[in-house]
């Protein structure tokens, strides 16, 4: 495995980091994203340069779909009527290959999760797996860890006593804050924990209780 060892090293020496450029969400929501794109442009030409590619040769999927009804009120007045919500969970354990000119090859597996209201999971959690997946494979840093940015940016929960109906006021907790979630529960010791604090400021739907709860 000499060979396809050194143009690992190859890679790992010209690729010296990438950076997060992108914005997700906004506000105390929003966190500091490494894109597809960024991490295919500054890995492929190394890539190429030292005989090296990766083909996909397998992945195992599991999709969990919940529904719910919540109130309509986007130009309306209460009595708000219902609409049905949906979010679409994608878990994959992906497998891939590495390939040398040399004739030498590694095995190499990933792991992504994705979340939609759609047909985009799928997408989004092949995406997440190949991207870690060569993150990790030739040691990238990324820059700031994300979870240290989120920690810092987040107000600190203040005790208040809410009446019945504040609830009402309160926007749904959705697949928005389902994603800003997922990068800082790293945080949080138990799935209550995470849901207690994100009730704070949102209206949290048992089905997306149970997304939270499959963060951990």
């Amino acid at each position: 495995m000499k060979e396809i060892s050194l143009a690992i090293k190859a890679v790992m020496d010209e690729v010296n980091g990438v950076a997060k450029n992108m914005t997700v969400g906004s506000g105390s929501n929003s966190y500091k994203w490494v894109s597809d794109k960024d991490v295919k442009q500054a890995i492929r030409e190394s890539m190429i340069k030292n005989w090296l590619s990766v083909l996909p040769t397998g992945i195992t999927s599991k999709v969990q779909i919940d529904r719910w009804e919540e109130d309509d009120t986007y130009n309306k007045q209460p009595p708000y009527p219902k609409k049905t919500k949906q979010s679409i969970f994608t878990e994959v354990e992906t497998k891939y290959i590495l390939l040398h000119t040399s004739g030498e090859s590694l095995e190499l597996c990933g792991y992504g999760q994705g979340v939609d209201t759609q047909d985009k999971g799928a997408g989004k959690a092949t995406t997440y797996a190949l991207k870690n997946t060569l993150l990790n494979m030739f040691l990238i840093p990324t820059g700031v860890d994300t979870d240290d940015t989120h920690s810092d940016d987040l107000p600190v929960p203040q005790k208040k006593e809410y009446q019945k109906n504040d609830d009402n006021d309160k926007p749904w907790f959705n697949e928005p804050q389902l994603e800003g979630l997922e990068k800082v529960i790293s945080k949080y010791t138990t799935p209550d924990e995470a849901i207690k604090e994100a009730m704070v400021k949102y209206k949290v739907s048992k089905p997306m209780q149970q997304n939270i709860r499959n963060l951990f």
